[in-house]
């Protein structure tokens, strides 16, 4: 129960942030979980987390318990100038309000690789990975993880991620984003709550988002829909979007390669 996006190639920082921070006070889109008392009813408020990669390529990560629309802290990462932007607000589910439960997650294992995750929705089912894995919050987030890294032991990233959230059991629509220094994966779990679940890919001459509203402040992007049940790829190289089994998703026209 959460929003997140993944932004690469050349943006702004501060328009993301500010963006972020309107999909985390609920004003940016008409959904299932407003529907009843409208936009603003449905705050993300536990807390919010970064990943990013730094001019030498190293991956930084930052997290806060507070809501981000409070939290003076977002003020640092306003002039921040990075290729790949990772942003993760929580709305509590399943798991208490705190710093080790937020996102984004990390890992660098030899036998895995190096990368960064997060997750939208809610797994009240078991989930079972490698037990190699030590998990470090209460999340399920974390374990879905550690369900792909263990799948891609013997396969690859795109079929682990499509193998690991087609099978999730879950009554609610579930969303994730694992991202390599080099490429992202994301897939969109079927959903009733089709409006609140769905992705977006957003995409201009220098810049690609993937995100769970169409962000406010980012109309010379163009939008569509992202797909739902299928891994697809955002190349962070040449900022292409495709399926992983080399299935074209949109056109030259979109920006969508």
């Amino acid at each position: 129960m959460c929003r997140m996006l993944v932004a690469v190639g050349e943006f702004s920082s501060s328009k993301l942030f500010d963006a972020a921070i309107a999909m985390a006070k609920d004003q940016t889109q008409d959904h299932e979980r407003n529907a009843t008392l409208g936009k603003g009813s449905f705050k993300h408020q536990d807390g919010w987390g970064i990943s990013y990669l730094d001019p030498q390529g190293k991956w930084r990560r930052f997290k806060s318990e507070a809501a981000i629309y409070d939290d003076v802290q977002v003020q640092w990462f306003r002039s921040l100038k990075t290729k790949y932007l990772m942003i993760h607000i929580r709305y509590a589910k399943g798991s208490v309000p705190a710093l080790k439960n937020n996102h984004p997650f990390y890992i660098d294992r030899n036998d895995v690789g190096e990368f960064v995750f997060c997750h939208n929705g809610y797994v009240p089912s078991e989930i079972n990975y490698c037990p190699s894995f030590k998990t470090k919050s209460e999340t399920d987030s974390e374990q879905i993880f550690f369900q792909i890294l263990s799948l891609s032991k013997n396969k690859g990233i795109g079929e682990s991620v499509s193998e690991c959230v087609s099978l999730l059991d879950t009554p609610h629509g579930t969303n994730v984003i694992l991202s390599s220094k080099d490429k992202s994966y994301v897939m969109v779990k079927e959903s009733e709550a089709r409006r609140y679940y769905t992705m977006h890919i957003g995409s201009n001459e220098r810049c690609t988002i993937v995100s769970s509203e169409v962000l406010l402040g980012h109309d010379e992007f163009i939008w569509v829909e992202a797909p739902e049940s299928t891994v697809f790829t955002l190349d962070h190289r040449n900022l292409n979007v495709s399926a992983c089994k080399n299935m074209q998703i949109g056109n030259q026209m979109s920006g969508l390669q």
